[in-house]
């Protein structure tokens, strides 16, 4: 395997363990499910083996794990921090390919013309768009309609999205939330949580100029506020002008759709 593809899959593995572990920090969980982080640790004991192959005289410190040691007492969870310690050895990975210069913020990759297409409980938003990306020559990746070929559910996330250069997030008002400190009275209605569990996914992972968030506006929507310089735009309908702006941020790329086949 070519070294800078070892870059990007570690990079991209400690993306999802970043946000694994924010998720479950919000939600005031301490530990996962074994079932939910094996793919995780399979997939560094490969990519480590795979280094030590290369890099044998820089590799004599690169820790080998074994998942077994690290569950607990019920035998089907892994503690957060031990998430943590992997995700400081993937670091030391990182740290030790030559090529890690030029993989800060954004992996680049080879265009490819699969877009992954994050979506809520909104079918009508992610029919739309899923159209408009097949009218472009592009092939829309909808994990819910990918086959499970005996995988969990972050494996299937994890593959399928090594797999596009771009993606669009779809947020609707799916949930009803509000702060703990101010109670009922300030209720907002909210884009489901594994959206924007994704969004910050793939902002690690492809670049903030390679993933489009749009919305739905309705009243009493929020937003997120956390992500500068995130492209958000208004959906307005299935044939609605965001199909032009999602064209025009593609053609920037150097991809090769055309908005006359809309």
């Amino acid at each position: 395997m070519d070294p800078k593809q070892i870059t990007k899959n570690l990079y991209a593995m400690r993306q999802l363990i970043d946000v694994m572990l924010a998720d479950a920090h919000r939600d005031g969980r301490t530990s996962f499910l074994l079932e939910d982080v094996k793919s995780i640790f399979d997939s560094y004991s490969q990519q480590s083996k795979t280094l030590k192959t290369h890099y044998p005289d820089l590799t004599f410190n690169l820790r080998d794990w074994n998942i077994a040691a690290h569950i607990n007492q019920d035998h089907d969870q892994i503690h957060a921090t031990t998430l943590r310690a992997l995700m400081n050895q993937i670091d030391y990975c990182l740290n030790i390919l030559p090529s890690i210069s030029s993989y800060t913020n954004k992996i680049e990759q080879p265009l490819s013309n699969k877009i992954f297409v994050v979506h809520g409980h909104d079918t009508e938003m992610r029919e739309a768009i899923a159209r408009t990306l097949m009218k472009l020559g592009l092939e829309p990746i909808i994990l819910d309609e990918q086959t499970d070929r005996g995988k969990t559910i972050i494996e299937k996330f994890f593959d399928h999205a090594n797999d596009a250069s771009f993606a669009i997030v779809l947020l609707s008002p799916d949930d009803l939330a509000y702060s703990a400190k101010t109670g009922p009275s300030t209720t907002k209605l909210r884009a489901r949580q594994n959206a924007i569990l994704e969004l910050g996914f793939f902002l690690g992972k492809l670049g903030r100029d390679h993933v489009l968030t749009l919305y739905r506006d309705v009243e009493n929507f929020e937003i997120p506020s956390d992500y500068s310089g995130v492209l958000f735009k208004q959906y307005d309908g299935a044939n609605g002008t965001w199909r032009l702006k999602l064209t025009k941020e593609l053609k920037d790329l150097k991809y090769d759709v055309d908005a006359n086949k809309l």
